[in-house]
């Protein structure tokens, strides 16, 4: 019986690994962020053309299943912090969201100012960015909100550092 369940367990793990592994990170088309777009998906783009862009793994969670024509949010991801999403309304990206860290792949994305991923907050603070009170919809551990040039910014309370970056 011991046999049986050992040889299981794996069979078991490898099932549910397509749905995991095929869930990574996009492999960004470029590495800008716009007013309007963000590493090559735009805001107003069709869901296919944003997996186009982006690459296979786009990953609905809401209803355990790859992304499909009823998707709300597609979600590539490395870890839970490590992500970026795509809202869909009416089968149009009206949200592009990107969360991580300097050093993780949607680090390497910015603005032309600069901007990053792990950008401290006082620096949007200096430069006259809009502040806005932190909604329901940010990141858990955002302490702060700026707005430069129609780009959300959002800052982690205890770090000071940007750990989200939307258009849209």
């Amino acid at each position: 019986m011991l046999a049986r369940l050992s040889a299981i367990v794996p069979l078991i793990l490898l099932i549910g690994l397509p749905v995991s592994a095929s869930a990574r990170l996009p492999d960004f088309k470029n590495n800008r962020i716009t007013a309007k777009s963000i590493g090559g998906v735009r805001v107003g783009m069709s869901l296919g053309q944003a997996k186009a862009a982006w690459g296979p793994g786009g990953y609905d969670y809401d209803v355990d299943a790859p992304c499909g024509a009823d998707t709300v949010t597609c979600t590539w991801r490395q870890t839970r912090r490590v992500n970026a999403h795509v809202t869909i309304d009416n089968n149009r990206v009206e949200r592009i969201l990107i969360a991580g860290s300097r050093r993780s792949r949607p680090g390497r994305l910015r603005t032309r100012a600069g901007y990053r991923l792990g950008t401290k907050g006082e620096v949007f603070f200096r430069r006259g960015c809009q502040s806005s009170p932190v909604g329901l919809d940010a990141p858990v551990s955002a302490g702060a909100v700026y707005t430069c040039s129609r780009v959300t910014f959002y800052v982690a309370r205890r770090s000071g550092r940007t750990i989200a970056i939307q258009v849209g």
